[in-house]
């Protein structure tokens, strides 16, 4: 029994023995299994710091793109409008060296128109003085031409004698026949009133009258330049002279529409040139003829002839205006 007592403690011995054993094992199993949990929560936290880390610079580097592409945008509108300015810059210098020229140009047209009309109007004055002169050279040769003749006609009631078979001279045989005066003077009872009414003047009249014959009638050709102003001097407008002609010729009574040529128009910056010639027939000395156009543009008639020839809507003004003359031969105005 002792035996069977010692080997049943030898076998509970055993069997505590091994169950400490598997105990310990299980023991150890566990810290095993508590050391690959936790070596797994260490991998799974390093993931998921190392996802962590990694999405952070994604998100870093997604701001640092959007920052370099938000900066090389602003350098870029930066440049364009660095650009535009500098283009419009360089357009606003362009223009305003275009305005400048227009304006430079502008005043060398005004500075030409200006020595232009003050070229005409140099022209004018000349030609005016000119006219002056020749009326005045005129006037003196027809006093020297009168003077003879009033010497002449003075001892008229008591002639020289005259040889025999000499014909009497008449100081009027160059006078046509309507134009020569009685030869005597005393008048007719009845008109001693109106000499006493008349006074001496009347018998000055009748003396000039006799030592001034009627001057006949000689054709010239006046050659007309007058400058209009008027804002209607569109070429269409001034280029049609037909209209015009008759009624240049009534208003110098030419003899016929004919007389009146040359008519020719140029545009000019306020207004327009015309140029045109007439052939009239008078007694008058062509430059007092001449002179005799001022009363034409003072009263309108001129500037009303060149409305209704052109069709204008009111009546232009005569700037400046010149002529000159030419003696037209006999001979050649009958042929």
């Amino acid at each position: 029994e002792q035996d069977k007592i010692d080997a049943l403690r030898k076998q509970l011995e055993d069997q505590a023995a091994e169950a400490e054993r598997e105990r310990q094992r299980q023991k150890q199993d566990e810290e095993k299994e508590k050391e690959k949990e936790k070596e797994r929560e260490r991998k799974q936290k390093e993931k998921e710091d190392e996802d962590r880390r990694r999405k952070m610079q994604e998100e870093a580097d997604r701001l640092q793109a959007e920052l370099d592409a938000a900066k090389k945008e602003a350098a870029r509108q930066q440049k364009q409008r660095e650009k535009e300015d500098e283009e419009r810059a360089r357009a606003l210098e362009d223009e305003r060296k275009k305005l400048e020229k227009a304006r430079k140009a502008m005043e060398d047209e005004r500075k030409k128109k200006a020595e232009d009309e003050e070229a005409e109007r140099q022209a004018w004055e000349d030609r005016r003085n000119k006219i002056a002169q020749m009326k005045a050279a005129e006037r003196a040769d027809r006093e020297k031409r009168q003077k003879p003749q009033s010497d002449d006609d003075e001892p008229e009631e008591k002639p020289a004698p005259r040889r025999k078979n000499e014909k009497p001279v008449d100081s009027y045989a160059s006078v046509p026949k309507d134009d020569k005066p009685a030869r005597k003077k005393k008048a007719p009872a009845n008109d001693d009133s109106d000499d006493d009414d008349g006074g001496a003047k009347p018998k000055a009249k009748g003396r000039r009258k006799k030592e001034e014959p009627k001057a006949p009638l000689k054709d010239y050709k006046i050659f007309f330049s007058v400058n209009i102003q008027t804002d209607e001097n569109d070429e269409d407008v001034i280029a049609d002279t037909e209209a015009l002609r008759p009624l240049l010729a009534d208003l110098f009574e030419t003899r016929s529409e004919k007389d009146v040529f040359e008519i020719k128009t140029r545009k000019k910056g306020n207004g327009f040139k015309i140029d045109f010639g007439i052939i009239i027939a008078t007694s008058m000395h062509p430059a007092d003829y001449i002179d005799t156009f001022d009363d034409l543009t003072m009263d309108g008639s001129f500037q009303s002839t060149i409305k209704d020839g052109f069709d204008l809507t009111k009546d232009p003004h005569v700037h400046i205006w010149e002529a000159r003359y030419e003696k037209i031969d006999p001979k050649k105005r009958k042929k």
